[in-house]
């Protein structure tokens, strides 16, 4: 699975504006697959926990209580099936969690890289 490393902060920027547009608690968990959600933490201004939802052994700081008391953003990059289904299986939790889609394409001095379509999930906190 490439790692996505060039969109984190343009993914970062959509995930910031669809949490604030949701609540005005901080965001403290974000979600995908591992390399996708540690990238993710890294531009995050809140610096929120990791939840691996492909192997959520991995990050057992974030359960599904915590999740439902702070909310949470998840991402998954479109192509990865893996992730996506994974993300369907956490969403089945969480009614009031909130979806979109959106195409990510990375412009520099020299062209553009191929886009990436990601679903972006906010699950709002209680």
């Amino acid at each position: 699975m490439p790692n996505y490393v060039t969109q984190y902060r343009l993914v970062d920027q959509v995930v910031q504006r669809d949490w604030q547009e949701r609540t005005e608690k901080p965001l403290r968990i974000i979600g995908s697959s591992s390399s996708v959600a540690n990238g993710l933490a890294f531009y995050l201004t809140s610096q929120p926990s990791t939840l691996d939802i492909d192997n959520p052994a991995e990050t057992p700081w974030v359960d599904a209580d915590r999740v439902g008391r702070e909310g949470m953003a998840a991402v998954c990059p479109m192509p990865e099936p893996r992730c996506m289904g994974n993300l369907e299986l956490l969403l089945a939790q969480y009614p009031t969690a909130t979806t979109k889609e959106v195409e990510i394409v990375r412009h520099h001095w020299i062209g553009h890289e191929p886009s990436v379509r990601y679903r972006i999930a906010i699950i709002p906190p209680l």
